[in-house]
């Protein structure tokens, strides 16, 4: 169960991978991803209530935030680390599914943080596509 605030969780998905910042970038524009475990920063991430039930996840390794690049409501849009800026592009809603898995749903478009084709390829794309219940769009919150 996640706790909002100054507790620091991976998020990985069902397939035991985590969303991650690829090449360990500390970089702004820095593309989110996923990514097999590694224990490295890129892969932690610290939740913080932003209200209305939405929460926005900061980077250890960075202190950036995933956000859909430049707001963008639609579906397979970029999601990069960008400046924590209290914009809607970087809220997020965990909605419960069950057995300890939520769903990312992005405040900006109103979908689903989704790993790209349902890929379980390292370094596959994360992006906001419609909720559809599916597997690619589950994530598992754990302590770290």
């Amino acid at each position: 169960m996640y706790r909002p605030g100054r507790r620091t969780y991976g998020a990985v998905t069902c397939s035991r991978a985590c969303l991650d910042v690829a090449a360990d970038s500390r970089t702004a524009g820095g593309d989110v991803q996923r990514w097999s475990f590694n224990g490295l920063g890129t892969q932690d991430w610290t939740l913080r209530a932003r209200g209305g039930g939405h929460f926005t996840l900061t980077g250890r390794n960075s202190g950036h935030c995933p956000d859909v690049e430049n707001g963008s409501g639609t579906a397979g849009a970029n999601v990069r680390q960008w400046y924590c800026n209290a914009q809607s592009a970087q809220d997020w809603r965990l909605e419960n599914v069950g057995r300890g898995y939520y769903r990312l749903v992005s405040r900006s478009s109103g979908q689903c943080l989704d790993v790209a084709e349902g890929s379980r390829a390292p370094g596959a794309g994360v992006r906001p596509w419609p909720c559809n219940g599916l597997q690619p769009q589950t994530w598992r919150l754990e302590r770290v």
